[in-house]
Protein backbone atom coordinates (compact mmCIF):
# COMPACT_ATOMS: atom_id res chain seq x y z
CA UNK A 1 0.00 0.00 0.00
CA UNK A 2 1.35 3.62 -0.80
CA UNK A 3 1.07 6.89 1.03
CA UNK A 4 -2.20 7.57 -0.82
CA UNK A 5 -3.90 4.38 1.13
CA UNK A 6 -3.68 2.35 -2.35
CA UNK A 7 -3.12 -0.96 -3.03
CA UNK A 8 -0.48 -0.16 -6.23
CA UNK A 9 2.16 -2.14 -7.64
CA UNK A 10 5.63 -1.03 -6.59
CA UNK A 11 7.78 0.63 -10.00
CA UNK A 12 9.38 -2.66 -11.06
CA UNK A 13 12.71 -1.19 -11.44
CA UNK A 14 13.00 -0.83 -7.47
CA UNK A 15 12.87 2.98 -5.12
CA UNK A 16 16.58 3.35 -5.57
CA UNK A 17 16.33 3.31 -9.16
CA UNK A 18 13.54 5.76 -9.30
CA UNK A 19 14.85 8.07 -6.49
CA UNK A 20 18.48 8.24 -8.23
CA UNK A 21 16.75 8.70 -11.95
CA UNK A 22 14.68 11.53 -10.33
CA UNK A 23 17.55 13.04 -8.95
CA UNK A 24 19.37 12.66 -12.11
CA UNK A 25 16.62 14.88 -14.30
CA UNK A 26 16.56 17.16 -11.81
CA UNK A 27 20.44 17.92 -11.56
CA UNK A 28 20.46 17.67 -15.47
CA UNK A 29 17.64 19.74 -16.37
CA UNK A 30 20.74 22.31 -17.49
CA UNK A 31 22.74 20.21 -19.76
CA UNK A 32 19.96 20.21 -22.65
CA UNK A 33 20.04 17.31 -25.21
CA UNK A 34 23.38 16.89 -26.37
CA UNK A 35 23.04 19.52 -29.48
CA UNK A 36 25.34 19.60 -32.12
CA UNK A 37 26.23 22.84 -33.62
CA UNK A 38 23.78 24.18 -36.02
CA UNK A 39 25.40 25.10 -39.52
CA UNK A 40 23.72 28.33 -41.04
CA UNK A 41 23.20 29.41 -44.47
CA UNK A 42 26.25 30.47 -45.03
CA UNK A 43 27.97 27.69 -43.32
CA UNK A 44 26.26 25.62 -45.67
CA UNK A 45 27.47 28.10 -48.53
CA UNK A 46 30.92 27.92 -47.30
CA UNK A 47 31.32 24.20 -46.92
CA UNK A 48 29.87 23.88 -50.44
CA UNK A 49 32.47 26.11 -51.82
CA UNK A 50 35.31 24.12 -50.41
CA UNK A 51 33.92 20.87 -51.23
CA UNK A 52 33.21 22.41 -54.67
CA UNK A 53 36.72 23.46 -55.42
CA UNK A 54 38.45 20.17 -54.67
CA UNK A 55 37.14 19.22 -58.59
CA UNK A 56 36.95 15.36 -57.87
CA UNK A 57 33.54 13.63 -58.14
CA UNK A 58 33.21 13.28 -54.02
CA UNK A 59 33.88 17.34 -54.27
CA UNK A 60 31.20 17.45 -56.39
CA UNK A 61 28.45 15.19 -55.02
CA UNK A 62 29.62 16.60 -51.17
CA UNK A 63 29.10 20.13 -52.55
CA UNK A 64 25.39 19.16 -53.69
CA UNK A 65 24.32 16.95 -51.12
CA UNK A 66 24.63 19.90 -48.25
CA UNK A 67 23.19 22.52 -50.55
CA UNK A 68 20.19 20.27 -51.05
CA UNK A 69 20.07 19.19 -47.57
CA UNK A 70 20.56 22.78 -46.31
CA UNK A 71 17.97 24.59 -48.50
CA UNK A 72 15.34 21.99 -48.15
CA UNK A 73 16.06 21.13 -44.38
CA UNK A 74 16.69 17.49 -44.69
CA UNK A 75 16.97 14.71 -42.77
CA UNK A 76 20.06 12.47 -43.09
CA UNK A 77 17.36 9.88 -44.04
CA UNK A 78 16.20 11.71 -46.52
CA UNK A 79 19.22 12.43 -48.39
CA UNK A 80 19.85 9.31 -48.63
CA UNK A 81 16.52 7.70 -49.58
CA UNK A 82 16.70 10.67 -52.72
CA UNK A 83 16.37 8.90 -56.31
CA UNK A 84 16.62 11.08 -59.35
CA UNK A 85 13.19 10.86 -60.10
CA UNK A 86 12.88 12.94 -56.91
CA UNK A 87 14.03 16.15 -58.44
CA UNK A 88 12.32 18.45 -60.77
CA UNK A 89 14.70 21.23 -62.44
CA UNK A 90 12.72 24.50 -62.86
CA UNK A 91 12.94 26.71 -65.76
CA UNK A 92 14.89 29.93 -63.25
CA UNK A 93 17.45 26.86 -62.46
CA UNK A 94 16.08 26.20 -58.95
CA UNK A 95 14.49 22.80 -58.37
CA UNK A 96 11.54 20.90 -56.70
CA UNK A 97 12.78 17.96 -54.63
CA UNK A 98 10.69 15.12 -53.63
CA UNK A 99 10.32 13.66 -49.92
CA UNK A 100 8.50 10.44 -50.46
CA UNK A 101 8.57 9.53 -47.20
CA UNK A 102 9.99 10.66 -43.90
CA UNK A 103 10.11 10.26 -40.30
CA UNK A 104 7.12 12.14 -39.45
CA UNK A 105 5.04 11.02 -42.64
CA UNK A 106 5.20 7.39 -41.91
CA UNK A 107 2.08 7.03 -44.60
CA UNK A 108 3.70 8.53 -47.89
CA UNK A 109 1.94 11.26 -48.23
CA UNK A 110 4.78 12.72 -49.09
CA UNK A 111 6.07 16.19 -49.86
CA UNK A 112 7.73 18.43 -52.45
CA UNK A 113 10.73 20.97 -51.34
CA UNK A 114 12.39 24.39 -53.16
CA UNK A 115 15.89 24.11 -52.97
CA UNK A 116 17.11 27.71 -54.42
CA UNK A 117 19.79 28.36 -57.85
CA UNK A 118 23.05 27.80 -56.65
CA UNK A 119 22.24 24.66 -54.80
CA UNK A 120 20.27 23.54 -57.42
CA UNK A 121 23.14 23.92 -59.93
CA UNK A 122 25.68 22.19 -57.81
CA UNK A 123 22.95 18.76 -57.93
CA UNK A 124 22.69 19.66 -61.72
CA UNK A 125 26.33 19.38 -61.92
CA UNK A 126 26.53 16.14 -59.92
CA UNK A 127 23.96 14.25 -61.93
CA UNK A 128 26.02 15.13 -65.15
CA UNK A 129 29.47 14.08 -63.76
CA UNK A 130 27.80 10.53 -62.61
CA UNK A 131 25.79 9.88 -65.48
CA UNK A 132 22.54 9.63 -63.46
CA UNK A 133 19.74 8.82 -65.49
CA UNK A 134 17.74 6.82 -62.18
CA UNK A 135 18.22 5.26 -59.07
CA UNK A 136 19.48 6.78 -56.00
CA UNK A 137 20.71 10.22 -56.30
CA UNK A 138 23.63 10.34 -54.24
CA UNK A 139 26.09 7.35 -54.06
CA UNK A 140 29.32 5.99 -53.20
CA UNK A 141 32.68 7.43 -54.61
CA UNK A 142 35.78 5.12 -54.67
CA UNK A 143 38.82 7.00 -55.73
CA UNK A 144 37.22 8.16 -58.98
CA UNK A 145 34.83 5.72 -59.90
CA UNK A 146 31.34 6.15 -58.94
CA UNK A 147 29.27 3.43 -58.14
CA UNK A 148 25.46 2.30 -58.29
CA UNK A 149 24.52 2.08 -54.68
CA UNK A 150 22.90 4.32 -52.29
CA UNK A 151 24.81 6.37 -49.72
CA UNK A 152 23.84 4.77 -46.26
CA UNK A 153 22.98 7.48 -43.45
CA UNK A 154 26.34 6.81 -42.00
CA UNK A 155 28.44 8.01 -45.02
CA UNK A 156 26.44 11.22 -45.52
CA UNK A 157 26.88 12.19 -41.55
CA UNK A 158 30.88 11.15 -42.54
CA UNK A 159 30.63 13.42 -45.28
CA UNK A 160 28.86 16.23 -43.81
CA UNK A 161 31.49 16.37 -40.60
CA UNK A 162 34.27 16.21 -42.75
CA UNK A 163 33.40 18.95 -45.62
CA UNK A 164 32.55 20.85 -42.01
CA UNK A 165 36.10 20.28 -40.62
CA UNK A 166 37.58 21.46 -44.12
CA UNK A 167 35.89 24.38 -44.50
CA UNK A 168 37.36 25.33 -41.03
CA UNK A 169 34.56 24.92 -38.75
CA UNK A 170 35.48 24.01 -35.76
CA UNK A 171 32.57 23.39 -33.16
CA UNK A 172 30.72 20.29 -33.18
CA UNK A 173 28.83 19.20 -35.99
CA UNK A 174 26.10 16.03 -36.56
CA UNK A 175 23.92 15.30 -39.65
CA UNK A 176 21.55 17.15 -38.32
CA UNK A 177 23.35 20.46 -38.08
CA UNK A 178 22.19 21.67 -41.49
CA UNK A 179 18.53 21.22 -40.67
CA UNK A 180 19.04 23.00 -37.19
CA UNK A 181 21.16 25.93 -39.00
CA UNK A 182 18.26 25.79 -41.71
CA UNK A 183 15.71 26.48 -39.16
CA UNK A 184 17.63 29.07 -37.72
CA UNK A 185 18.79 31.19 -40.68
CA UNK A 186 14.98 30.88 -41.70
CA UNK A 187 13.91 32.50 -38.03
CA UNK A 188 16.60 35.20 -38.46
CA UNK A 189 14.82 36.35 -41.06
CA UNK A 190 11.62 36.52 -39.94
CA UNK A 191 10.03 33.16 -40.49
CA UNK A 192 7.11 32.61 -37.47
CA UNK A 193 7.64 29.33 -35.66
CA UNK A 194 4.06 28.53 -37.19
CA UNK A 195 5.87 28.22 -40.76
CA UNK A 196 8.55 27.39 -39.75
CA UNK A 197 6.77 23.90 -38.43
CA UNK A 198 5.57 23.74 -42.31
CA UNK A 199 8.56 24.10 -43.91
CA UNK A 200 10.49 21.34 -41.91
CA UNK A 201 7.61 19.16 -41.58
CA UNK A 202 7.69 18.64 -37.79
CA UNK A 203 4.76 17.39 -36.31
CA UNK A 204 4.58 20.00 -33.14
CA UNK A 205 6.84 23.27 -32.20
CA UNK A 206 8.11 22.06 -29.64
CA UNK A 207 10.99 20.51 -31.68
CA UNK A 208 11.61 24.00 -34.03
CA UNK A 209 10.69 25.93 -31.06
CA UNK A 210 13.79 24.85 -29.53
CA UNK A 211 15.92 25.10 -32.51
CA UNK A 212 15.22 28.69 -32.69
CA UNK A 213 14.88 29.83 -29.05
CA UNK A 214 17.67 32.51 -29.50
CA UNK A 215 16.04 34.14 -32.17
CA UNK A 216 12.77 33.85 -31.15
CA UNK A 217 14.12 35.94 -28.24
CA UNK A 218 15.92 38.64 -30.37
CA UNK A 219 12.81 39.35 -31.63
CA UNK A 220 10.57 39.02 -28.97
CA UNK A 221 8.68 41.79 -27.09
CA UNK A 222 10.99 42.49 -24.69
CA UNK A 223 14.05 43.36 -27.34
CA UNK A 224 11.05 45.00 -29.81
CA UNK A 225 9.74 46.91 -26.88
CA UNK A 226 12.93 47.89 -24.65
CA UNK A 227 14.68 48.72 -27.52
CA UNK A 228 12.35 51.10 -28.86
CA UNK A 229 11.93 52.42 -25.35
CA UNK A 230 15.96 53.24 -25.73
CA UNK A 231 15.82 54.23 -29.07
CA UNK A 232 13.01 57.31 -28.06
CA UNK A 233 14.85 58.15 -25.20
CA UNK A 234 18.60 58.37 -27.51
CA UNK A 235 16.19 60.98 -29.41
CA UNK A 236 15.21 62.78 -27.00
CA UNK A 237 18.56 63.16 -25.06
CA UNK A 238 19.88 64.43 -28.82
CA UNK A 239 17.02 66.86 -29.28
CA UNK A 240 18.05 68.24 -25.46
CA UNK A 241 21.15 68.77 -26.66
CA UNK A 242 20.29 70.53 -29.63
Amino acid sequence: MNRAGCRCREHPVGPVTVERLERYRREGADRGRGQAGPLLWEDADRISECAEARGDPRGVRDAALVGVASHALLRVSEVSRLDADDVSPQPDGSALVKIRRSKTDQYGDGAVLHVCRDAAGRLKRWIATAGIESGPLFRPVKGAAIQAARLGTDAVRAAIKRRAAEAGIARRVSGHSLRVGAAQSLAERGVSLAELQVIGRWTSPAMPGRYVRGQEASRGAVARLRGKRRKICRNRLQIEKE
